[in-house]
């Protein structure tokens, strides 16, 4: 039960960096001339 809630937890964070770090490449792309 714990197992299942700490490997969702890993998939959220995982897919939340990956959102953050897609905006951030967006950004940088969309900055350079």
């Amino acid at each position: 039960m714990l197992l299942k809630f700490a490997v969702q937890c890993a998939i959220g964070f995982a897919a939340f960096a990956a959102i953050v770090w897609l905006g951030l490449i967006m950004l940088l792309a969309a900055a350079a001339p």
